[in-house]
């Protein structure tokens, strides 16, 4: 973002803003790039999506957070400046605008690292639909920082793409700025690197997949069935995981509802494909259950809140993203797997092979929650 008022070592100060501007402009037309995913941050995000805009090109724009939250906090920083003109003029030449989280967290990044990898994926599946290739763009000092920030998106995008393009943005304010900055680098002294805080927060709030199942023709089992159901049908689930190679960090039931927590999105997605085949292959007139008995299965990912339950003493994983990945399982056809827009770019966004997420259509989700972008999960080259 542009430098606030007052900051001691400038990184991007307002004088250098046409230079800026001059090289993310220039770098799109030798990429000869016409489509883009950024947030809109007041500085590099916005001129990212002026010049691309200039150049008719498409937008596309992923906020952290509520709109006006992020205002306050990303845009409207600058007194006496147009920042939050220029925002609503790039929101309103955007293709689209998504919020996967409509919160932000005190003293955390974490809302900041989710929203750049769901950025990431989404703009992976967009080139992947166009047969084109994606090219990851920073304007970066080079220099080392926290959670949600620039530095780290480049570490992420470097796992998974080795065309990532920087535009040095201490290269242009040492041309520009009549008295060069001194980064505190020599060989005498370490450089001072902005590291962000660990607070309590940060360790509790993470990202994680989540798994919600349902079981179809559970309401119409009689009284004897219910112990048939729990030995056979909730034993074999937990045969199954016992021997699964997907484990999840934390998992409950409550009657026919299933509820896991997993690390990492391929580990929900193969296990939920797994559990879905576990009954589709099984023959539960054998041990006296209906036929019909199936399984609805839903898949999220997001920031979630960890935490020790008082109550009954177990860790457990809760927040808005889990009440959202509830409301996906009603709405899933019986015998498959559904997930988030989220979770698909995350699928994406971390290159899994083994499964893809197909997109169904916008849905109107479970209690009148709201309408969302929903895939169907399913192996490569069939199955589920």
């Amino acid at each position: 973002m542009i430098d606030e008022p007052g900051r001691t070592i400038p990184r991007f100060p307002p004088e250098i803003e046409s230079q800026v501007y001059e090289a993310i402009r220039d770098r799109l037309i030798q990429l000869d790039a016409r489509l883009g995913y950024a947030s809109a941050a007041c500085g590099s995000d916005i001129l990212f999506l002026e010049a691309l805009s200039a150049l008719e090109g498409e937008t596309h724009i992923v906020l952290p957070h509520e709109r006006e939250n992020f205002l306050k906090e990303s845009v409207d920083i600058i007194p006496n400046s147009n920042w939050r003109q220029r925002f609503e003029q790039v929101l309103e030449k955007a293709t689209e605008v998504i919020i996967p989280t409509h919160y932000n967290l005190e003293q955390s990044n974490i809302v900041y690292e989710y929203t750049n990898r769901i950025l990431y994926g989404l703009a992976k599946m967009r080139a992947q639909q166009l047969d084109t290739e994606l090219i990851p763009m920073a304007v970066w000092n080079q220099q080392i920082g926290g959670i949600g920030g620039t530095a780290k998106a480049v570490e992420f995008w470097r796992q998974w793409n080795n065309n990532v393009e920087i535009i040095d943005i201490q290269q242009i304010l040492e041309s520009v700025m009549t008295k060069k900055v001194e980064i505190v680098n020599t060989v005498s002294t370490m450089p001072t690197f902005l590291q962000l805080t660990s607070t309590p927060e940060d360790e509790n709030h993470l990202i994680m997949a989540l798994l919600f199942a349902d079981v179809k023709s559970y309401s119409k089992l009689k009284e004897n069935q219910i112990s048939l159901f729990v030995e056979h049908f909730l034993g074999a689930f937990a045969n199954f995981e016992a021997k699964s190679s997907y484990k999840p960090v934390m998992k409950n039931t409550w009657g026919d509802a299933l509820y896991y927590v997993f690390s990492h999105v391929r580990d929900a997605g193969l296990f939920a494909l797994e559990l879905c085949n576990l009954v589709q292959s099984t023959d539960w007139e054998k041990v006296g259950l209906p036929a019909s008995l199936n399984l609805r299965v839903a898949l999220h990912t997001g920031v979630v809140y960890k935490y020790t339950n008082p109550i009954t003493g177990m860790t457990t994983y809760s927040g808005t993203h889990v009440s959202y990945a509830a409301r996906i399982e009603p709405i899933t056809p019986p015998g498959k797997v559904y997930s988030s827009q989220a979770f698909a770019a995350m699928v994406a966004s971390e290159g899994v092979k083994e499964f893809t997420c197909d997109y169904v259509g916008q849905t109107s989700l479970a209690k009148s929650y709201g309408t969302f972008p929903t895939y169907h999960v399913r192996r490569y080259g069939g199955g589920f």
